[in-house]
């Protein structure tokens, strides 16, 4: 879903989410549009440069909907940097990570493992993501096939999607308990539960779709529960929310994923803005997005496992407007 917004002074910003299906989380495409028919009328007249009362509005206007809220989010932020002539990344903050690393998939059922391993880190990649959450003692098996693999330096990422109940999880951890370099993500759907798992394993527990809120952000800081959390915008509710959360790990010494949910080269770009805001020793990972189907020019660069992105004003895009079609709404 791309959102455009112009300003009475011709100014265009572009936002984008991709909700990813029907159950991943709570909201879908069509929810999203939904969300945008009650919000858009009421933004009109409102000033997007103003993005925090712009937040505060349609949180106060709409509850949830954070799809909806999040595309209009970045819309602004684009505006914002297109207006004073500045790259998203210096209105975030400023650079301080030049390079942060991306991270790849490994999937078994491409053909021989170790080639494909071998093949990813001659593109440049240090970072491998494994999708586990179903079987525990297959993934396992995967995960230590993986790991038999892996050089010093390498990253394993083994991202559950809170697949697995309590007494899964437990049994894939016994069952990898000596492979260096694991990290879990999301083992299970609570927080709880993953809590208690990361008390009986020596692998780091990193959250992720746990995270969408800065109440529940801020408990798991304060009681230090975990090793890194998984940023990921469209599902917190936009450039500005996740800016917050980023603020509060960095203050908190904990270290990060940045991430979009899905989507082109507008969620794209934002995410990769933000991870050049992360010091690199608390940003693990970036952006994993492969775009088919190009909506913009100057899009971030992946070059070697690592992204950058231009220094163009806002998000540095050029969209394509040929290739988004007819709007399905407009509201002035």
């Amino acid at each position: 879903m791309v959102v455009e917004i112009t300003t009475d002074t011709g100014v265009t910003g572009w936002g984008e989410s991709c909700p990813f299906g029907l159950n991943y989380l709570e909201g879908f495409g069509g929810g999203a549009l939904a969300a945008l028919e009650e919000l858009c009328p009421l933004l009109i007249g409102r000033n997007p440069l103003e993005i925090d009362a712009i937040n505060w509005f349609m949180d106060a206007t709409l509850t949830g909907h954070i799809y909806a809220k999040s595309a209009i989010d970045i819309a602004c932020w684009d505006i914002l940097g297109k207006t004073t002539g500045l790259p998203l990344y210096t209105l975030l903050g400023g650079m301080t990570n030049k390079a942060p690393l991306v991270r790849t998939s490994v999937n078994a059922a491409e053909g021989d493992l170790a080639a494909g391993i071998e093949a990813k880190r001659r593109q440049g990649f240090q970072v491998l993501t494994l999708k586990v959450g179903d079987d525990p003692v297959a993934d396992a098996e995967l995960t230590l096939a993986v790991a038999a693999q892996a050089q010093p330096g390498d990253r394993i990422l083994a991202d559950a999607n809170g697949g697995w109940l309590l007494h899964e999880a437990m049994t894939y951890i016994h069952r990898i308990q000596d492979a260096p370099g694991v990290m879990i993500e999301q083992p299970c759907e609570t927080v709880s539960d993953c809590v208690e798992l990361g008390k009986r394993t020596n692998h780091p527990i990193v959250l992720d779709e746990s995270i969408d809120d800065l109440g529940v952000l801020s408990s798991i800081l304060t009681l230090k529960q975990v090793s890194a959390v998984n940023l990921k915008i469209e599902r917190i509710g936009g450039i500005t929310k996740t800016r917050q959360m980023r603020d509060l790990c960095l203050k908190a010494g904990c270290a990060m994923f940045v991430q979009e949910v899905g989507g082109a080269e507008i969620t794209y770009a934002a995410t990769t803005h933000l991870a050049h805001t992360i010091p690199e020793h608390l940003l693990l990972v970036a952006t994993t997005i492969k775009v088919d189907k190009s909506l913009a020019s100057g899009a971030p660069v992946m070059d070697r496992g690592r992204v950058r992105c231009n220094d163009g004003p806002g998000l540095g895009l050029e969209i394509n407007a040929d290739m988004l079609g007819d709007p399905q709404a407009m509201y002035k």
